[in-house]
């Protein structure tokens, strides 16, 4: 039901604090619920993120639960929280603002390390012991679409030509 509201009153959802509340019914119950409902909940969180404004009082509540929504063992979620973090991101650069608040939970390197194993674990090769010239080589299914990749490498980017904080390497 909140689905279909926010498909046409996502503002008022929003200044109700409807993120929130669904970032935190996904964060407390997501694993006890139907997986259509959490789908359905992430989808909440993905049209409410479009509202949310860099100066919004909420922004480090949501980013702390869109971090940890990143490491969901659901997919969908992982990537709708994913989504989100872009939307916020562009946002955050359309209104000339630094987006390195986004940051604060871990999300550059949680990025670096889904970009790192997009593509799966390296194939290898093995000779087996008394089988001499009998080769097995074994890779893992892909794991990240194409699509997941391409936001990723998007909202590295956006990150990184918002913020000279991001965009920083220390030698440490």
């Amino acid at each position: 039901v909140l689905e279909l509201i926010c498909t046409r009153e996502a503002g008022a959802v929003f200044e109700a604090g409807g993120l929130n509340c669904v970032l935190s019914f996904i964060r407390d119950n997501g694993c006890r619920v139907h997986k259509d409902t959490l789908h359905s909940a992430m989808a909440v969180v993905s049209r409410l993120c479009t509202k949310m404004e860099p100066q919004d009082a909420s922004l480090p509540a949501c980013v702390e639960a869109l971090s940890t929504l990143l490491k969901h063992e659901d997919s969908h979620v992982a990537d709708g929280a994913l989504r989100c973090f872009a939307s916020l991101a562009d946002r955050f650069t359309r209104r000339g603002v630094d987006p390195a608040p986004l940051a604060e939970h871990g999300l550059v390197t949680e990025l670096l390390n889904r970009l790192s194993n997009a593509a799966g674990p390296a194939a290898t090769t093995c000779t087996g012991p008394g089988t001499p010239g009998v080769n097995t080589t074994t890779t893992a299914p892909e794991t990240k679409s194409s699509a997941s990749v391409s936001t990723i490498i998007s909202l590295l980017s956006t990150l990184c030509r918002g913020s000279p904080v991001i965009t920083h390497v220390s030698s440490d």
